[in-house]
């Protein structure tokens, strides 16, 4: 994970700073580089997904799919953003000035 980390760092997709209520972690932090990136690759994803259900499924499979939305939906809701037993990096997707200290 640390080699992950410190490659998104260097071509300046995230920022590290040390948690200043534990020097052993790390606070990492989505760059607004980063973020046009993600933003940038769920665009084009969404619009592989649009285009496949449009071309691929008739209307009725459509209409089955759309109808799931919600239920997977709750299951993204109910999910915790940071699973148990993850390593000790704190991900934030916000600025580090809107962080709570």
């Amino acid at each position: 994970m640390g080699a992950i980390v410190a490659s998104l760092e260097a071509q300046g997709l995230v920022e590290r700073a040390t948690d200043p209520a534990d020097g052993r972690q790390s606070i990492i932090t989505v760059s607004g580089t980063g973020r046009r990136a993600l933003d940038e690759a769920r665009a084009v994803k969404q619009d592989w997904l649009a285009e496949r259900l449009t071309g691929e499924l008739n209307r009725h499979e459509q209409d089955i799919v759309a109808q799931a939305v919600p239920l997977l939906q709750r299951i993204i809701d109910r999910t915790p953003e940071i699973p148990p037993g993850s390593p000790p990096y704190r991900i934030s997707l916000g600025s580090p000035s809107r962080r709570a200290g």
